[in-house]
């Protein structure tokens, strides 16, 4: 009777810690699980970083293209604006010119 009592005693014990292995298998699947599902968050959130990354880099360049533009348009204003004062200088002297050979032409003829 003590072994029979022994023996349940035993198949108790291990029932028991058959029952606790279940429950840490369980505990240990559901942590894996657990940081799986963190190590995905993670990989989106760094998905997420990057193409935020990019969409900022993409803004800058378009802004910098923007800004490219009206600076050659800028130039080209200048450039006009330059050429328009190169002909009012042209003009200008030759009006210059003009004026001289007039105010010659009428110091010669008081002269004689």
């Amino acid at each position: 009777a003590t072994l029979e009592k022994a023996l349940a005693d035993l198949q108790s014990e291990m029932a028991a810690l058959r029952e606790k292995n279940e429950a840490l298998q369980r505990e240990a699947s559901d942590a894996v699980a657990a940081r799986a599902g963190k190590e995905l968050e993670a990989e989106k959130l760094q998905v997420e970083f990057e193409g935020n990354r990019v969409s900022m880099e993409k803004g800058l360049l378009e802004a910098a293209r923007a800004r490219d533009g009206d600076l050659e348009a800028e130039r080209q204003q200048h450039r006009e604006a330059l050429e328009h004062l190169q002909q009012e200088v042209q003009s200008a002297g030759a009006q210059r010119d003009e004026a001289l050979q007039t105010v010659r032409y009428e110091q010669r003829q008081s002269k004689e």
